[in-house]
């Protein structure tokens, strides 16, 4: 931010003025939907769980 108010303060002041959560933005992949992500999360986790998932979680704790 120094190097850009060295150039022009009117653009430091412009860029000020945006919403901080904007500027997080730039960081991520916009190509990334959360629910993908999710989606893969789920389908990762019901091929570990295999068989038991279809199990109540006191069975399934008995079991193991």
């Amino acid at each position: 931010m120094k190097d850009i108010r060295d150039i022009d303060k009117a653009t430091l002041g412009w860029l000020n003025n945006i919403n901080a959560k904007t500027w997080d933005i730039y960081l991520f992949d916009n190509q990334v939907e959360v629910e993908n992500v999710t989606n893969n999360l789920v389908e990762s986790l019901n091929s570990w769980v295999g068989k038991y998932k279809s199990m109540s979680i006191i069975i399934f704790l008995e079991k193991e």
